[in-house]
């Protein structure tokens, strides 16, 4: 995999298209008539102030990523979906440590949203608290020695905000 240094030895190499989106270039007549002298002169000008250009031709980034995400559409059981309608349910999700588990932190939703990874299946677990937006984020606690008998996965906590 190519990795770009954290560090940049100096400015980025950017085409002549991006130096006029950025404001480095004036926008170059495409006209027949247009003077190329002029475009050279620009071109030079902004050298001089530091602009680096990317040989022509070359792409600047590759075109493709490869990200190991996918998206996968989860059905749910029918005496959970009714559950499931309405606005702001759940409003922030996170992964469990152990990797296992998504959970959805309860925004107007009564409970907390956990889907398994493994099967999509998706169960609302824990106590039923009410009110709206309860909490908007999670925090994750790896598992560490002195919690691993009560929480042998890590756990996930929510910090009550409007209480």
């Amino acid at each position: 995999q190519e990795y770009r240094q954290y560090f940049r030895t100096g400015p980025p190499l950017v085409t002549f298209r991006q130096a006029e989106l950025y404001g480095l270039l004036p926008y170059h007549d495409r006209s027949p008539d247009a003077a190329s002298a002029t475009r050279e002169k620009d071109i030079e000008r902004a050298v001089i102030r530091g602009v680096r250009f990317a040989p022509e031709g070359r792409p600047m980034q590759r075109t493709t990523v490869h990200c190991p995400a996918r998206l996968e559409i989860l059905t749910a059981e029918p005496e959970f979906d009714m559950d499931m309608q309405g606005t702001d349910k759940w409003l922030g999700g996170m992964a469990s440590p152990c990797g296992r588990y998504v959970y959805g932190v309860p925004g107007t939703a009564r409970q907390v949203l956990r889907i398994s990874v493994a099967d999509g299946r998706m169960t609302c677990m824990g106590p039923k608290f009410g009110g709206k937006f309860k909490w908007l984020r999670g925090v994750e606690v790896p598992a560490e020695p002195e919690y691993s008998v009560t929480y042998p996965s890590g756990c996930c906590l929510a910090l009550p905000c409007n209480h």
